[in-house]
């Protein structure tokens, strides 16, 4: 609708009563809705678009295109997209005329080729360890093993047994041997992968159950004699020489360690004489030394053997731990801590101890 068309009509209108300039109006600006005459009311309500987009311009702000020329960038840009796609589909294999402008980032990612570079790839090796057996079931007239691959390779090579009389039971690399009285058998193993293959075989034989049980039975009392032996307090001797600041510890009259220690200081000295170790104690704090210390073996009265000082706060003392080889300490006798530890752990209570110059 040209623009004085409307207002004439607008004049004409004011000339009505108010009531009925009211509903003129909303009909008019009906009409103009419907027929998109935006223009129109732009210059009839005063609008200044075209003055924003003006300084705008002026003030160097991008303003947003019009939605009729987006739609259009928007179509044309789709259009392009559907010619690529339909030129990639119509491409013939090995044509790269089409699809050489196209980046190749997911190909050439450098994560990808370093996790490539990461896998070395390793022909296939094997062990064949037997990990139980000789065992032995239904009233002792099967005897069984089992032996266990131990496989490597990358990648991780497939396992075959010439025989497995659990059926898979224990794994893949796992067999069962069963055997009969007086039977014997070579057990096989294959291993293989994309990089080669590799072999190996283990005997086994029937082992008669009473002739096993003999030998466990010697086996078992001779495990109990030295246990026995390693236990009797008679068996050791504890010698501490106060001139070297040495601990010797002796087992059957043959030396089995010998370890640097500080003895008593001039003012105070530890005891000359023979004792016997008559207990222990994990950790002690003393805080009349403001010390503790681990591994504590008694052998007289509030005299013991145990590891170099430690603070109230179970700190290291450096200092103290310096001394070791020199007198230093309250009478006691300081040992480094894996020193005390052996003692603590190893020498029975009872052990005779002898002191001396």
């Amino acid at each position: 609708m040209p623009k004085n068309t409307l207002k004439k009509i607008i004049k004409q209108g004011q000339a009505l009563p108010a009531f009925l300039f009211n509903i003129f109006s909303l009909f008019l600006i009906s009409a103009l809705f419907f027929t998109g005459c935006s223009t129109a009311i732009a210059d009839v309500t005063g609008s200044k678009t075209e003055d924003t987009i003006y300084e705008n311009a002026q003030s160097g702000i991008k303003v947003n295109e019009s939605p009729a020329e987006e739609t259009a960038d928007i179509k044309e840009n789709h259009a392009e997209n559907s010619e690529s796609t339909a030129a990639e589909q119509n491409a013939k294999p090995g044509d790269e005329s089409v699809l050489q402008d196209k980046p190749t980032a997911v190909a050439d990612s450098p994560e990808i080729q370093e996790s490539s570079s990461q896998i070395t790839l390793q022909p296939p090796g094997l062990e064949l360890e037997i990990i139980e057996g000789p065992q032995y079931a239904q009233d002792n007239n099967i005897c069984f093993y089992r032996i266990r691959a131990n496989a490597w390779g990358q990648p991780y090579p497939q396992i075959i047994f010439n025989r497995d009389d659990s059926n898979g039971c224990w794994g893949e690399n796992i067999a069962q041997v069963n055997l009969l009285k007086d039977e014997t058998f070579t057990l096989i193993c294959d291993v293989s992968n994309s990089q080669g293959s590799a072999g190996s075989s283990i005997n086994v034989a029937w082992k008669d159950y009473s002739v096993q049980a003999t030998n466990d039975s010697e086996q078992k009392q001779q495990q109990a004699a030295e246990q026995s032996a390693n236990d009797n307090p008679a068996n050791y001797l504890i010698d501490v020489n106060l001139a070297n600041q040495k601990v010797n510890v002796f087992y059957l009259e043959n030396l089995i360690k010998s370890m640097p220690c500080s003895g008593g200081k001039p003012e105070t000295p530890t005891p000359l004489g023979t004792f016997k170790t008559n207990q222990k104690i994990y950790y002690a704090y003393v805080p009349k030394f403001a010390q503790g210390a681990y591994y504590w073996t008694r052998f007289y009265g509030s005299y013991l053997f145990h590891s170099v000082p430690y603070d109230e706060n179970k700190n290291l003392l450096t200092e103290e731990l310096a001394k070791i080889g020199t007198p230093a300490s309250h009478g006691c006798i300081r040992l480094y801590l894996e020193d005390a530890k052996w003692m603590y752990e190893t020498i029975p209570l009872g052990t005779e101890v002898q002191i001396h110059l």
